[in-house]
């Protein structure tokens, strides 16, 4: 039985979306005189992503860029590691871990330009997914007993049928809403630039759902919900640094 998840309109991502909406509203004066100019980008935003880019100058001040990258080892480890550090235990490390086995990363921010440096402001949601989740894991975390809630399904085996336990399979899926500031500079290289940014972000808000045809998750998806919720508030400040290589590819 597959557990379901409600996702409402939580104020905290609001706020989020309301940050970056006043940043750009507050900036961007938009002169029909200005240059305008079109970058893509490929970069390596350790430990968080390795992703392209697109980015659109609104004025010689302001520009908007947006991102998509993949979380991959050796990115996720090093995430893991950090989590340690800040006090983060072992046995809900190593169910993080599980979690972030494979994910998407999608950023949009807001940059503004100052004399060789530009700051910026940026949303970033990730999309994890963790396969054949533990479940002495989630046991261990939830001090619940999930052999109890387990499904007996019949399985042929060619020599008749029965009913026989099947092998366990829970899928443990997160959502993670990060909002960060970066300092920057691009270094030119012809009609291109050396991109180094270092940024910060924190957790304003995680989603996290179990999902399984093998047990009744009824209740326990919601509580892992809260468990992670608690988790990634409290300990979810993840530092980053970019490197990236940009093109100019379009001028007005």
């Amino acid at each position: 039985m597959n557990s379901r998840l409600n996702v409402t309109c939580h104020p905290t991502a609001m706020r989020t979306y309301f940050a970056l909406l006043s940043a750009l509203l507050l900036c961007i004066q938009v002169d029909a005189q200005e240059v305008k100019k079109h970058h893509a980008r490929i970069n390596l935003e350790f430990p968080i992503q390795m992703g392209i880019g697109y980015e659109y100058d609104l004025n010689q001040k302001v520009s908007l860029q947006t991102q998509l990258g993949l979380l991959r080892e050796p990115n996720t480890s090093i995430v893991l590691w950090s989590l340690d550090v800040v006090g983060v235990d072992e046995t809900t490390n190593n169910l993080l871990e599980q979690a972030f086995s494979s994910g998407t990363v999608w950023e949009l921010g807001v940059n503004y330009q100052l004399s060789k440096y530009y700051i910026g402001i940026y949303h970033q949601v990730a999309w994890l997914k963790g396969e054949d989740t533990a479940v002495d894991l989630i046991e261990a975390v939830l001090n619940i007993d999930l052999e109890s809630r387990r499904i007996r399904r019949a399985r042929g085996n060619g020599g008749g049928g029965g009913n026989s336990i099947t092998e366990s399979d829970i899928t443990l899926n997160t959502s993670l809403n990060q909002l960060g500031v970066l300092v920057g500079r691009k270094f030119p290289i012809q009609n291109q630039h050396l991109i180094l940014e270092f940024g910060i972000s924190a957790n304003v808000f995680s989603s996290s759902s179990l999902s399984s045809a093998d047990f009744d998750l009824a209740g326990v998806s919601e509580s892992m919900d809260d468990y992670l919720k608690d988790i990634f508030s409290n300990y979810g400040f993840i530092p980053s640094i970019t490197v990236g290589y940009e093109w100019s590819f379009y001028k007005q």
